[in-house]
């Protein structure tokens, strides 16, 4: 993950080369192979946090071919995030969900922080 400097709670976190970073929480360890599902916490310009989840698709042995993304999820409680559906064969470890992410809601990166559980706020 890119380190960033805060220049005020108000502002973008500003990367190296000036890529606008937001923050990212992981909710379950999330190793190098990566899992098959994966939730957490994200936010912009230290706004409100938003959910985000991500899971492998297959379902009574089928699967999708191509990611299917929505970026403008509700989740139960009423709150905002990101949600989505990846093809069964697809890893999903931190490099790729913060990809996902990253283009999902226009950030060029993420610094990873420690911030609230996703299944309190969904």
């Amino acid at each position: 993950m890119t380190l960033a400097v805060k220049a005020s709670e108000s502002e973008p976190r500003i990367g190296a080369g000036g890529k606008v970073l937001g923050e990212i929480t992981f909710d379950i360890i999330v190793p190098e192979d990566g899992v098959t599902h994966v939730e957490g916490c994200y936010r912009l310009n230290s706004g409100n946090w938003l959910v985000y989840y991500l899971t492998n698709y297959h379902r009574h042995g089928s699967s999708i071919d191509t990611p299917i993304i929505n970026r403008k999820a509700v989740f139960s409680s009423g709150i905002a995030g990101v949600s989505g559906f990846f093809p069964a064969d697809w890893l999903l470890n931190k490099k790729t969900i913060g990809e996902i992410l990253a283009e999902a809601v226009g950030v060029d990166g993420w610094v990873e922080v420690t911030g609230p559980d996703s299944l309190a706020l969904k």
